[in-house]
């Protein structure tokens, strides 16, 4: 998670471990509710690729 970009890193952490809702999270990152989604949906879609998401099971990257 340390290699995503500051604010994806900081939406993770406020709406994945710490719990808080949208609504919280936007206004701690001083965004709106959409612009919150777009991070925390980069972040998630960056995290899987680099976990191997993106391939199937037993299977080489696509």
């Amino acid at each position: 998670m340390a290699r995503l970009p500051e604010d994806e890193q900081r939406a993770v952490r406020f709406f994945f471990l710490a719990g808080r809702d949208a609504a919280e999270t936007a206004r701690l990152l001083d965004r709106s509710r959409s612009g919150t989604y777009a991070l925390i949906r980069s972040a998630v879609g960056t995290l899987a690729r680099w976990m191997g998401a993106d391939r199937p099971a037993g299977g080489k990257p696509r």
